[in-house]
């Protein structure tokens, strides 16, 4: 069996048109049935690569391709006689892909229990077109990316997965094209109880955008028909962005699709400008925009909500507090004090003491012995300040 989509590969001598061939087989013992290309089948391998004028083997494990090499010796070379220019253009096989996906979308449910009861079975997303009534799936489609391994970009397959009968994106698969990582699957799974967008609620959030609503509108008049093209799912990091171009074509029987503009969006805002780059910085300005609005929105509620924060400052005075207790001071300094002038007791009494609760000034009597020891003193104990109340 053949696959729909060959392609031309460029080398310096000549162009040359590579199909995948594949073996299948529907009589391999317990495996179930699936329709690939119209044709009922369990068993399916992509062994055989066709290049114009020869057959390359890239799986030599297979049975049947084993019993073909037997029946005509000569016929298939192995991928190691393929011309290097033609092997590193080699791309994984398309529907190979997309078959390995509908297989793989119910047993990678490897709990019994969640198997038994099909919790967790996915099926590849569907994307809402502009015409409501066309909802094709969106099956993998090539993209080069860094996906396989961290700072090096790889040509591969990309199937964007959805939970069955729900919109939301579950999963996305990967597989490698390069030949260092020819055959290298991959499933990065969302979980379950984060909601990321699929490609049919990034329709929904397209349709009612008031900016392209409008314009499409104004397209979509006699004569001229809005068509919008595959949307892809572009992931960057820890983003996901959604892009799908969108055309203007002429509604009379000779059509020239014309690229008109570039819709982009990450879940939250959509955009549409003439290129991808106007669409990405139109994307990231309405986010700054955004979260400046949230931010002067919500300032005020900040103050109060971090009140506790002015509770790390005593911290400090611990270690500067014994240093400020200058009233233990003072009594070493008093009798340098005249011993005609008495020093008031306000102003050698300590702060954390009140002045209101201070005995009224004493008359200043002729120096005696006993009063010039009191000046000494410089501060009164609680049973002299009594001692005038008496």
């Amino acid at each position: 069996m053949l696959d729909k989509d060959p392609y031309l590969v460029v080398t310096p001598k000549r162009l040359y048109w590579i199909q995948d061939a594949y073996t299948y087989s529907d009589f391999y013992p317990y495996a179930a049935v699936y329709s690939v290309n119209d044709r009922k089948l369990n068993y399916m391998r992509n062994s055989v690569k066709i290049v114009v004028d020869a057959y390359y083997v890239f799986d030599r494990q297979d049975p049947i391709v084993q019993a073909y090499e037997r029946m005509y010796p000569g016929l298939l070379k192995d991928q190691s006689e393929m011309p290097p220019e033609l092997k590193s253009q080699v791309r994984y096989p398309q529907d190979f892909f997309n078959t390995q996906m509908e297989v793989y979308s119910k047993y990678q449910q490897t709990d019994p229990w969640v198997f038994y009861q099909q919790e967790d079975v996915w099926e590849f997303a569907v994307a809402a077109s502009f015409r409501v009534q066309d909802i094709p799936p969106v099956k993998s489609y090539f993209l080069t990316l860094e996906l396989i391994e961290q700072g090096r970009f790889d040509f591969l397959l990309l199937a964007p997965m959805t939970p069955k009968g729900k919109s939301n994106l579950r999963a996305l698969a990967v597989a490698g094209s390069d030949e260092y990582s020819y055959g290298k699957l991959i499933v990065y799974s969302f979980p379950k109880g984060q909601l990321v967008f699929g490609p049919a609620q990034i329709h929904a959030l397209i349709n009612q955008d008031t900016n392209v609503a409008q314009q499409f509108t104004l397209w979509d008049q006699v004569g001229s028909q809005v068509e919008r093209g595959k949307m892809i799912i572009f992931p960057i990091g820890r983003v996901i962005f959604y892009i799908q171009p969108v055309y203007l074509k002429s509604s009379a029987e000779l059509k020239i699709p014309e690229l008109k503009r570039i819709i982009m969006s990450e879940g939250q805002f959509v955009v549409m400008e003439t290129s991808l780059e106007e669409a990405y910085a139109k994307l990231v300005e309405r986010s700054r925009e955004e979260l400046e609005r949230v931010e002067r929105r919500y300032a005020p509620a900040v103050p109060r909500q971090q009140e506790p924060a002015p509770r790390l400052q005593p911290t400090a005075p611990p270690e500067t507090a014994p240093q400020t207790e200058a009233p233990e001071k003072a009594p070493t300094e008093t009798p340098s004090a005249p011993p005609t002038q008495p020093v008031p007791d306000r102003e050698t009494r300590p702060e954390s003491e009140s002045p209101s609760f201070a005995p009224p000034p004493v008359q200043p009597t002729p120096p005696s012995e006993s009063s010039s020891q009191d000046a000494a003193a410089g501060e009164i104990s609680p049973a002299q300040d009594d001692a005038p109340k008496n």
